[in-house]
């Protein structure tokens, strides 16, 4: 089985906010729609950014006018094409902490959104091989520098981690990345440390 495309897992969606709207607009569209993200466009329907349900949140408890001005949206535009790989997807939404990504044509505009929860549905699709084909790679490239002493072995979608680090931190580092990777089942963690920093 290949690795699933966002295309097999989005929420297709014309949905997007435009990037002056108030926060009571974004609130409504968030629920209206049950979505836990929207893109914000510009006048010509350009995806320029998103907004997120924590984005407004800060609004519901203001009673003051304020409620009434508008958000300005300080995300960047991250966004994902209907071809980009699952996997490549939820490592965006982890680096830019975001429960969610729009999904845009070649011109930017919405084609629909790609939440946590889809990556995490497609997750559970793949064969231990592939399974195995992208956690190890991946832990491997993260763990390299701030873990150069830990070896990753994956088989079944369990990922081993074996060696050791210099801090205690660090190694607890080492199993939280694991963890998060995309596809991983388990972590069996049998990283030593030298020093304890916690």
């Amino acid at each position: 089985m290949a690795v699933p495309l966002v295309r097999d897992v989005m929420s297709p969606s014309h949905v997007a906010i435009r990037h002056d709207a108030a926060p009571m607009e974004i609130i409504e569209a968030l629920v209206r729609h049950e979505t836990a993200v929207l893109p914000v466009v510009d006048g010509s329907g350009r995806v320029v950014g998103l907004c997120c349900e924590a984005d407004v949140l800060p609004h519901v408890a203001r009673t003051a006018p304020a409620a009434r001005m508008p958000v300005r949206q300080e995300r960047r535009a991250l966004t994902v094409r209907p071809d980009t790989p699952v996997t490549a997807a939820a490592q965006l939404m982890d680096a830019a902490r975001v429960d969610g990504l729009p999904v845009v044509d070649p011109a930017g505009g919405p084609v629909g959104t790609v939440a946590r929860r889809d990556v995490l549905r497609a997750s559970l699709q793949l064969t231990p091989a592939v399974r195995n084909e992208l956690a190890g790679p991946l832990l491997r490239r993260v763990l390299a520098r701030r873990a150069p002493h830990v070896r990753v072995d994956v088989a079944d979608g369990v990922v081993t981690l074996t060696g050791w680090t210099e801090r205690r931190s660090t190694a607890r580092l080492a199993v939280n990345v694991a963890r998060a990777v995309p596809g991983v089942v388990d972590v069996s963690d049998r990283v030593t440390y030298r020093h304890d920093d916690e």
